[in-house]
């Protein structure tokens, strides 16, 4: 999970789903795991290039307060930019 949270987000989905058989797991899921541990070693020297630009994180906001006239709702967003690409909405 460590990995998955704070190091390689691109295998999210397959652990997250992966680890909802932990607790009994099967031939299959064993090799699913064999899979994961080596797609791990073969993309380690892999890592993610923003280009040489000066690292900066901004971030937006926008907010519309009881925007829905009928249902009396509010919505919200957000965008996280970091060195020109957006990492969260």
């Amino acid at each position: 999970m460590y990995a998955k949270v704070c190091t390689r987000l691109d295998i999210t989905h397959v652990v997250g789903t992966f680890s909802h058989f932990l607790s009994n797991p099967r031939r299959v899921h064993w090799d699913i795991m064999k899979w994961i541990i080596r797609y791990f070693l073969d993309t380690s020297s892999l890592k993610l290039y923003f280009g040489s630009e000066k690292p900066i994180l901004t971030g937006h906001i926008d907010l519309d307060i009881a925007g829905d006239v009928d249902l009396r709702k509010s919505t919200s967003g957000y965008l996280i930019i970091f060195i020109g690409g957006a990492v969260a909405w």
